[in-house]
């Protein structure tokens, strides 16, 4: 079984994950045989929301709508104000999804600071910025996992990706 794996939970203590194909949330069992892709998602007021690896390069998902994210069509913009942050995801210059959250904040060097390790938000708009992160997300054997609708940036309305 192929899983995404749930971005706050560690490496040790993995106890659920994200089935790409499906994009059902799975309760992980030692007895499972699981095999990790690259890939994070969040559960934030019962969405599912993420991203993955797939041959034809990054997918980010919410709920069942997928997005290949190919250069120029899409972005992701995170505002930050005192008591809130609201994380935009735009696709073909539209906003597809705007999500207000209270942030998750650290103490650094005296200063309240948020903190990408536990904020999937701002971790995900700084990442996609990274010149490498279009080819770490790219990988051969996902995009047949990855089922029934996929926004293309191309100006195609659906698509379908199953192999």
């Amino acid at each position: 079984m192929k899983i995404i794996s749930h971005f706050q939970d560690a490496a040790q203590t993995r106890h659920r994950g994200v089935e790409p194909y499906s994009l059902q949330e799975v309760r992980l069992t030692p007895e499972m045989n699981i095999e990790y892709t690259r890939g994070f998602y969040i559960q934030h007021n019962g969405d599912l929301i993420g991203i993955v690896a797939t041959g034809e390069g990054p997918v980010f998902f919410h709920n069942q709508d997928k997005y290949l994210l190919q250069e120029g069509g899409y972005s992701f913009l995170l505002q930050k104000k005192n008591t809130e942050n609201i994380f935009f995801f735009e696709w073909q210059g539209a906003c597809a999804l705007k999500i207000s959250y209270t942030p998750v904040l650290v103490n650094h060097g005296g200063r309240w600071v948020d903190d990408p390790v536990w904020d999937f938000f701002s971790w995900l708009t700084k990442a996609v910025r990274k010149k490498r992160f279009a080819g770490y997300y790219t990988v051969g054997e996902i995009s047949s996992l990855l089922g029934n609708r996929e926004k293309s940036a191309s100006g195609q309305a659906l698509v379908q990706m199953r192999a």
